[in-house]
């Protein structure tokens, strides 16, 4: 069990909940006991020192595991951290690869185009298989990749944190890949960068934050040119969100020196922002070469061994310098579209009509018709079958969105948590509002059957109470913004989000508290108030401590579909907390069933409604999505596929489409071209 990690954490989260389940059942106990008033003296001191022995083990139980956090190994730490991110990568660079470990030896030049860029080192060799080398051979160990689209930037920038994870090399910083494309500028980069090892890398907050202040990471930022639409002509660069970045980036540094780091960018973009004074200082600039036609004819055979004879009339095209064979070679002059045709010629087709074309743009078209069905057909699902007409419905409709968050500034990931808008914004708030009242109807069923054959003017508190409470969970539901999901996971109150998050929770809990005291004052007089006001209190800010995550901006979780799992265990681990602990004090005044169904009419409200707002929301949307077949019932399922199949990528906490070209492809075609 990693120390630190998920599962460290969730025995750490399980045996804290245990603990103060505990404490709340000493308190009520010792609380009517004492409402009986005939105790001596001496038993009551006892009463009470049990209650804050109790507390003080629970106590002394969370402070060992802050200690044991706060003193954990930085060595040991880093090299925790080393291990997850080579096989989190290992595996991403296969995808990247076309699900193959045949890479083309990418060429490079050192482009210093300012007085503030680096040159080349000595020795450097301008190739992929040795970019680990070149890079620690640089005097500032700062990098800039650029290149055209599809020219393998993010490759290159693999191969660079693959090599230097190597075991041999545990002294070097900790190369961590984090896509810009999610990053406010406004944020400080510092803070932002340990808020990402938190989220996207599963550290706690404290290692996170001395990894990055001991100088252990070495960030390795993809996709500056992902940061604004810079196929808009109406986005200017002297007020792009990029610009903004390389200004925060820059003041990365260790006391004078600016500190190592990895840029991947476009080149024209790139150069947009060095014409205006705004590249990374200190930098060397690499530029990716065009793949040559003997590396691309060299790959193409590597790569098709048993499909030589297919491939043949390519291969001896690609030796050519005039005519077809010419043609080819540019259009082949990119990892992309070496890996796009190896795909969509795998198993169908004739590979000899590449020869057929003289314009790209044609070539692409081809390509791309036939990329989702090859890559459907070469990686069947084993739990479902997907259609390819299906999957290039789903995928339209996820690029269709994602066009969508882009065009309004906002980030064109595919978080599942997030992607309720796709089916109607109206439609699923009144959907989620009208599943929260049934939830809360069916939980409060429990309550009429009982008390519905004596009900008089004292329940009417109550009763308006309850529907207070119903009203601000309704008003919940149907809110335009979805908190983000919560993974119980410990010490993210340590974080600024996670600060303002645990403030908006105890305002929301204040009206749970005053609901509880409305029922207690009716039921039980002034002392049960007391003991409902002490136990509600223990109870939310125990589940505000174990809860409390990020604010809306960011989200956690080492991949996507982890995100909503946690969540939902969060709401369920609350539901239970708050139905013991509300259906304790309710029942106190002598009827337990009442306070049953007390208990799981607050458990269901306070857990699945209030709590775990991201979870239930996607299921709105699922409700919505599937009856209008925008995307599959399994959305999370099929993402990993579309994944696993190279369609998709996964940064960060999101899915991403896989390139550029797919995605502008998907919005030209409502559906699937014909053969």
């Amino acid at each position: 069990m990693e120390h630190g990690g998920i599962r460290h954490r969730r025995l750490w989260l399980t045996v804290l909940t245990l603990g103060w389940v505990f404490v709340l059942g000493a308190i009520v106990w010792a609380a009517s006991v004492l409402a009986k008033g005939s105790l001596e003296p001496q038993d009551t001191a006892g009463v009470i020192g049990l209650v804050v022995g109790t507390m003080s083990l629970v106590a002394a139980v969370a402070a060992l595991r802050r200690r044991a956090g706060q003193e954990a190994d930085p060595e040991a730490a880093a090299a925790r951290l080393r291990h997850r991110v080579r096989v989190a990568e290992g595996r991403q660079w296969r995808q990247l690869l076309g699900g193959d470990r045949i890479f083309i030896d990418l060429r490079y030049d050192a482009r210093p185009s300012s007085a503030r860029s680096a040159g080349p080192p000595a020795g450097f060799t301008g190739r992929l298989s040795e970019v680990t080398a070149d890079f620690l051979a640089l005097g500032d160990r700062r990098l800039v990749i650029t290149g055209g689209p599809g020219a393998g930037k993010t490759v290159l920038a693999l191969a660079l944190i693959l090599g230097l994870t190597e075991e041999n090399r545990t002294g070097l910083p900790v190369p961590v890949r984090l896509s810009l494309s999610g990053w406010d500028p406004r944020v400080d980069f510092e803070e932002w960068l340990i808020e990402r090892l938190v989220q996207d890398f599963d550290r706690e907050p404290q290692v996170a934050r001395d990894l990055v202040e001991q100088r252990r990471v070495l960030p390795v930022l993809d996709g500056l040119d992902e940061m604004d639409d810079i196929d808009d002509p109406c986005v200017q660069v002297e007020t792009s969100r990029a610009r903004a970045a390389v200004e925060r980036i820059d003041q990365y540094q260790d006391g004078a020196k600016g500190l190592p780091l990895v840029v991947t960018c476009r080149t024209e973009w790139y150069e947009r922002l060095e014409r205006i004074g705004q590249g990374i200082p200190d930098a060397l600039r690499v530029e990716i070469r065009p793949v040559a036609a003997d590396q691309a004819r060299a790959y193409l055979a590597d790569r098709l061994p048993e499909a030589q004879d297919r491939w043949s009339g390519v291969l001896r095209s690609l030796g050519e310098a005039t005519g077809s064979g010419q043609f080819l070679a540019r259009a082949m002059s990119t990892p992309w579209r070496l890996t796009l045709a190896v795909t969509a010629f795998a198993e169908r087709g004739d590979p000899g009509d590449l020869l057929l074309y003289n314009d790209p743009g044609a070539l692409d078209e081809d390509l791309l018709r036939r990329y989702i069905p090859a890559a459907t057909r070469l990686h069947p699902s084993r739990r479902c079958r997907y259609r390819a007409d299906e999957v290039h419905h789903w995928l339209r409709q996820l690029a269709l969105y994602a066009h969508r968050q882009e065009s309004s500034g906002a980030s064109p990931g595919l978080t599942p948590h997030q992607l309720w808008p796709l089916a109607g914004r109206r439609r699923v708030r009144a959907v989620d509002a009208g599943l929260t009242t049934l939830v809360i109807l069916a939980g409060a069923a429990v309550l009429l059957v009982r008390t519905g054959a004596g009900l008089d003017e004292r329940h009417l508190p109550a009763a308006a109470g309850t529907a207070a409470l119903v009203l601000v969970l309704l008003l919940r539901a149907s809110n335009d913004r979805v908190p983000a999901p919560q993974g119980g996971k410990l010490r993210r109150i340590r974080t600024p989000d996670g600060r303002r998050l645990l403030a908006h929770r105890l305002r929301g809990a204040a009206v749970l508290v005053l609901a509880i005291i409305v029922v207690q004052w009716v039921a039980s007089g002034l002392v049960a108030v007391i003991i409902a006001v002490l136990a509600a209190g223990l109870v939310l800010s125990l589940a505000s401590e174990l809860a409390a995550g990020t604010g809306e901006r960011q989200t956690h979780g080492s991949h996507p579909r982890q995100l909503l799992r946690d969540d939902i265990n969060s709401g369920l681990s609350f539901s239970a907390l708050f139905s013991l602990s509300f259906g304790t004090v309710v029942g106190y005044s002598g009827d337990y069933i009442v306070g049953a169904g007390a208990g799981v009419v607050g458990g269901l409200a306070c857990g699945m409604v209030w709590w775990s707002g991201a979870g239930r929301r996607y299921f709105a949307f699922l409700l919505c999505a599937w009856t209008r077949r925008l995307v599959p019932w399994r959305l999370v399922r099929f993402l990993d596929w579309a994944y696993g199949a190279g369609l998709l990528r996964v940064s960060g906490s999101a899915y991403q489409f896989r390139h550029q070209e797919l995605h502008a492809w998907l919005l030209r075609h409502p559906v699937p071209p014909g053969d």
